[in-house]
């Protein structure tokens, strides 16, 4: 966010200079004020970009448990969707777990992508915990760095968990 804030300044102190200044045509304080909101607009997205990225090797995290839900039901799935045009198209194909939730509704159906869970076994009852991510030092939500990270743990019951192997040569 400062390096946007910082961008904005800059430009709009570039602009006014570039409009008020009286060698200029009228045609240079139209097309120079758009070009120079656009350059900046460019390097400070850019600043904030490689920011991010650089910065990104040195943040500390730590996860807080920000909800907890207890489970009904549980049971992985393949979700295959994809496009098909004359000329070609895709497939996706993404591992799911669903689960089932009560609520004071009824039980309702919930989905999670299995890229993001964890496994572990419990006495207790079946419960998923979603944990996002924070920083542990307060200040740099100042620099506008944007944290997406959260994970899912599902605690369930030993035995839960089947593993198979299998390989077919075929």
């Amino acid at each position: 966010m400062i390096w946007l804030g910082l961008g904005f300044v800059i430009g709009v102190i570039l602009i006014i200079r570039v409009i008020f200044d009286k060698y200029n045509s009228w045609i240079e304080k139209i097309i120079a004020p758009i070009c120079i909101a656009i350059m900046c607009f460019i390097i400070s997205h850019l600043i904030l970009s490689l920011s991010s990225c650089i910065m990104d090797e040195f943040i500390e995290l730590e996860y807080k448990v920000v909800s907890d839900k207890k489970i009904v039901a549980l049971k992985d799935n393949q979700n295959i969707s994809g496009s098909f045009y004359i000329t070609g198209g895709r497939v996706d194909e993404k591992l799911y777990y669903y689960y089932f939730i009560e609520t004071e509704s009824g039980i309702r159906k919930e989905k999670i992508d299995a890229d993001k869970v964890y496994i572990k076994y419990t006495n207790d009852d079946p419960h998923i915990e979603r944990y996002e991510s924070f920083f542990k030092n307060d200040n740099l939500y100042l620099w506008g760095i944007p944290i997406d990270n959260y994970k899912y743990i599902i605690y369930c019951p030993k035995g839960t968990v089947k593993n198979e192997f299998e390989i077919d040569l075929e």
